[in-house]
């Protein structure tokens, strides 16, 4: 037994509570990884008109899909600083997340589909990945940790 700041804790406790915080931090820095490039390809589709690294631009409803997709990350980013910060209801804000991860990666996972056979056949200048299949690995990543510590909070209840 360890006692901390007022409470008396077992080993495994502190165990589970030391992994948890190192997922939430993982949440955090796919969110704002995904939040920082998508926000990158919204200012320059917004303000410069064009598509940042050549990309194919797709667009859903008439707006760019960078547009959804950084206002997504933006959610999952509040979501996870919030997981980070909160010493209770860490399973309902983990699930909330992984609902958001996955609607951003079956989003995102939509639109690689069109933009991966026009950059393996050449089609388009890009020199590096395309967007979406970028911003689905952010979204990916943070699937994967909050899956993580929603089963961790679940069996640790």
């Amino acid at each position: 037994m360890y006692y901390i700041q007022g409470s008396f804790y077992k080993r495994s406790d502190l165990f589970y509570m030391t992994q948890n915080n190192a997922r939430s931090v993982g949440a955090v820095i796919f969110a704002l990884g995904g939040l920082v490039f998508s926000g990158y390809l919204s200012f320059e589709k917004l303000f410069a008109g064009s598509c940042a690294f050549d990309s194919t631009c797709p667009t859903f409803i008439g707006y760019p899909a960078c547009y959804f997709g950084f206002a997504m990350f933006f959610v999952l980013a509040a979501l996870s600083f919030a997981l980070v910060a909160s010493e209770t209801g860490k399973l309902m804000i983990a699930r909330f997340i992984a609902w958001i991860s996955t609607a951003g990666a079956l989003f995102a996972l939509y639109f690689s589909l069109y933009e991966i056979p026009v950059f393996l056949s050449g089609g388009s200048v890009m020199r590096m990945p395309p967007s979406c299949v970028i911003g689905l690995f952010f979204y990916l990543g943070a699937l994967y940790f909050s899956v993580r510590i929603a089963r961790g909070a679940r069996t640790n209840l």
